[in-house]
């Protein structure tokens, strides 16, 4: 049954006030089972509608067959030729790049207090008490009493030829932070002295404290070629220093 315009048009008026109550109930009753059929018919319309709607989607949103990017040949070729660059900049990036070197680091790491290069053993005279108690002092990290003593023992005796006292003085500014005044003393210590070496390495690290850092690598090169003991250390140090 057809729902004509003029009956939907008598309805839309009633609903706008138009009609009264009386006419409109007359309109509703006479078209009652066309517009039950205009409902039905309304319902399955919009029920194939939907339908239609949700293949057309599912076409739509069907995923298309898409070749991976890591199987493109474009693609492997750059990742071969990136994993080319990076093994070559890790083996021939310089390794002393001045931004990866850090002394306070490096000294955190690698510092340790040297021993003193007195001895403990007690002597029948003031040169060889003064001596022990400035070895005594020392160990026991009384710095400047140490200091003290070691004046007193210049008063008796000229410590300027004294490795041993020249090198305690050096190491014991060195645990007090006096880098100048260590790098004073160790300076004077002379190569003949047995553990000249040993005083070379530890004046490596006062120069880096001092960011002597030419001193330092020179002193390095020493140690490369004269020093067993001290060799790899000051190689692989040189490697992390700055190449400039």
């Amino acid at each position: 049954m057809e729902i004509l315009e003029e009956d939907i048009a008598r309805i839309e008026a009633y609903l706008q006030e138009e009609l009264s109550l009386e006419d409109a109930r007359e309109q509703v009753v006479a078209f009652d089972a066309k517009l039950a059929t205009y409902e039905q018919s309304r319902l399955a319309i919009n029920a194939w509608s939907e339908q239609q709607l949700k293949e057309q989607l599912k076409k739509s949103y069907e995923p298309a067959t898409v070749i991976p990017f890591w199987a493109n040949r474009r693609f492997q070729l750059m990742a071969i030729a990136a994993g080319i660059a990076l093994l070559l900049g890790i083996f021939l990036w310089p390794k002393g790049s001045s931004s990866s070197f850090s002394t306070e680091e490096y000294l955190a790491q690698n510092y340790k207090k040297p021993e003193s290069p007195l001895s403990n053993v007690r002597g029948d005279n003031l040169l060889d008490s003064l001596r022990t108690l400035a070895h005594t002092y020392y160990e026991s990290g009384r710095y400047e009493a140490c200091i003290s003593t070691v004046n007193e023992l210049n008063k008796v005796s000229d410590i300027g030829d004294d490795n041993e006292v020249l090198a305690l003085l050096g190491y014991t500014y060195m645990e007090t932070k006096k880098w100048p005044l260590a790098e004073t003393y160790l300076l004077q210590v002379s190569p003949s002295y047995p553990e000249y070496n040993k005083v070379q390495w530890n004046l490596v690290l006062v120069f880096l404290r001092l960011e002597e850092l030419e001193l330092a690598k020179e002193t390095l090169v020493f140690l490369q070629a004269k020093s067993k003991e001290y060799k790899n250390k000051a190689s692989d140090l040189l490697d992390e220093l700055p190449k400039e």
